[in-house]
């Protein structure tokens, strides 16, 4: 069984790749149904999401998805930004 910090390593192997899920998968002898159990599981919302502060504002990034924001950010389009980037998770 791969631990979890090995799962996190693949998934960034998988997205490095530029293959479909299957063919990685297949590749790596991995059952398509596993790893995307644990694909979910690596980018759910319910973990802790890396904020960094940067001289322009926040750089947030979630699920593969990196964010950028202004110091004077509308926090309204960043709620809405955020309820449609969960349902992508």
């Amino acid at each position: 069984m791969i631990h979890k910090i090995d799962w996190q390593a693949k998934v960034e192997e998988f997205k490095q790749s530029g293959k479909s899920q299957i063919a990685w998968c297949r590749e790596q002898g991995i059952s398509p149904g596993t790893f995307q159990y644990h694909l979910k599981k690596t980018h759910s919302p319910g973990r802790f999401v890396e904020l960094k502060s940067v001289r322009q504002g926040l750089k947030l990034h979630l699920a593969g998805i990196c964010l950028e924001l202004d110091p004077d950010f509308d926090e309204k389009t960043l709620k809405r930004f955020l309820q449609v980037a969960r349902g992508l998770c």
